[in-house]
């Protein structure tokens, strides 16, 4: 799978959540290797923030990731 397939099918399931609002940027680095950038905001006002460094060359490898779960109080 080639990293802009990755990013599309990543992009078509948060599209399926009509329940929050998103942010999300892709950056392929090269043909299998990119990074997903994003934040989603869902409707009790809570955020997710999160990264994915991914290689897609062979299978979905999350070589670095990052996922911060936020309250809408301001709590992680």
């Amino acid at each position: 799978m080639l990293a802009k397939e990755y990013f599309a099918a990543l992009q078509q399931a948060l599209a399926k959540s009509p329940s929050c609002s998103q942010q999300v940027n892709f950056d392929a680095r090269t043909e299998y290797i990119g990074v997903v950038r994003g934040t989603l905001i869902f409707e009790d006002e809570s955020i997710l923030h999160f990264t994915e460094y991914v290689n897609t060359e062979h299978q979905i490898q999350r070589l670095k990731y990052r996922y911060q779960y936020q309250r809408a109080d301001g709590v992680t």
